[in-house]
């Protein structure tokens, strides 16, 4: 499932093409990134409560690659006004970035 989803984030990252529209947080990135995120996070935890394996951490691991994709494109949705496919990028938003990736 993750190999799945992966591939379709892959084959188009803004979800919807360019109906993504310019509502900062509430917009199809969180459906299209959100959703994915949490339902990895869950199935990372039912499975920890089964064992700790490999497709225990595979879920975990997806979990955070989504919540990881689903902040640094909402943060770029919202500093470029709905274009995540823009060329030039300000320092605002590289600091933002910044700020959300650090620990």
């Amino acid at each position: 499932m993750i190999i799945l989803v992966l591939l379709r984030i892959g084959y188009e990252p803004r979800i919807v093409g360019d109906d993504i529209g310019t509502t900062p947080f509430f917009n199809w990135l969180l459906y299209g990134y959100g959703v994915p995120a949490a339902s990895f996070w869950y199935a990372g935890y039912l499975l920890r409560r089964r064992a700790d394996d490999v497709p225990t951490r595979m879920a975990e691991a997806a979990a955070i690659l989504f919540t990881v994709l689903l902040a640094m494109l909402e943060i770029r949705h919202y500093m470029n006004n709905g274009d995540v496919f823009r060329e030039s990028t300000a320092l605002a938003e590289v600091a933002m970035q910044v700020a959300v990736g650090s620990p």
